[in-house]
């Protein structure tokens, strides 16, 4: 169903078929694939994410909030999704018509961006009433910080996020293992700004390319969330992790589908590519069934 989504989306976005069809093969066979069929909660999110990104880009706020709220209530990442109503206040396109609907517009991202970090904050709230009140059995240190968050708490206490503390010589070995993700990360966003750097570096509120810029300005906070969640993966978290972590990152596959189709699988890269597609797979389950990252 989440390639499905993909697909859809996709094809909306790009206007082509071929790559949209690429990247779903793509999405479906991706070296995470382990976690993609298991009684996990990674599938479920990248369905919830993506049809909520197509939601959000057929101009469906309200199922595009409904979809995102489920993502939320599945995965904490679920939030970033948010990100969406701000960009859609911030650029109406030429779809509205900015002097009758702006208010509305305003009132109606407002609420949507509520009801997608409205499940946060719920389990936030919920963790807080079970340690932090009186009748709790034990009382934990996180319930006097400022923000009182249990999700921060744990990700720090028990997992070790935090910034630049996953950069140790132990873990090189699964800087490795992400490596590849790293690199095509990098370089998808580096050519996009460059192609689009008027657009990228001004949020989208300077166009050069008059010909096409809606189709850039629709890209662009999917690229820009690529940005943060590259960015999250490599300074906070366990940075093999980004396999899984990017499963909801449609412009990821975007960008290996269009190298794929482009380089008719001539390059070295794309062969590399092919062959950490076809191997890990297989690796990425013995390690998982053994405890071993990236689980």
């Amino acid at each position: 169903m989440a390639t499905v989504a993909l697909y859809k989306l996709s094809a909306h976005v790009l206007h082509d078929n071929h790559i949209a069809f690429v990247s779903a093969i793509l999405f479906a066979f991706n070296p995470a694939g382990i976690f993609m069929s298991s009684i996990y909660t990674e599938s479920p999110f990248a369905l919830c994410a993506f049809m909520g990104m197509l939601n959000m880009v057929q101009d469906h706020t309200w199922a595009a909030a409904l979809w995102w709220s489920g993502a939320s209530s599945l995965r904490g990442n679920g939030i970033l999704f948010a990100g969406f109503f701000i960009w859609d206040l911030l650029h109406p396109f030429a779809k509205h018509t900015i002097q009758t609907q702006t208010m509305y517009r305003i009132v109606r991202n407002t609420i949507a961006l509520g009801v997608v970090v409205a499940p946060f904050i719920l389990f936030q709230y919920y963790g807080w009433t079970l340690f932090c009140t009186e009748n709790a059995d034990t009382y934990r240190p996180w319930c006097n910080h400022k923000i009182p968050s249990i999700y921060s708490f744990v990700q720090a206490h028990y997992w070790n996020n935090g910034l630049f503390k996953y950069y140790t010589a132990q873990q090189i070995p699964n800087f490795f293992l992400a490596a590849p993700y790293l690199i095509v990360s990098c370089t998808g966003i580096t050519q996009f700004a460059l192609e689009h750097w008027t657009e990228f570096i001004s949020v989208g509120f300077m166009t050069k390319k008059l010909k096409r810029p809606y189709s850039v300005l629709t890209l662009l906070p999917f690229v820009y969330l690529w940005m943060v969640m590259l960015g999250t993966c490599a300074l906070f978290m366990h940075v093999q992790v980004i396999l899984r972590f990017f499963t909801s990152s449609p412009v990821l596959f975007w960008v290996l589908a269009k190298w794929t189709v482009e380089w008719n699988g001539k390059s070295m890269f794309i062969r590399l590519l092919g062959f950490y597609y076809t191997t890990y797979p297989v690796i990425g389950a013995v390690l998982f069934a053994n405890f071993l990252p990236p689980a």
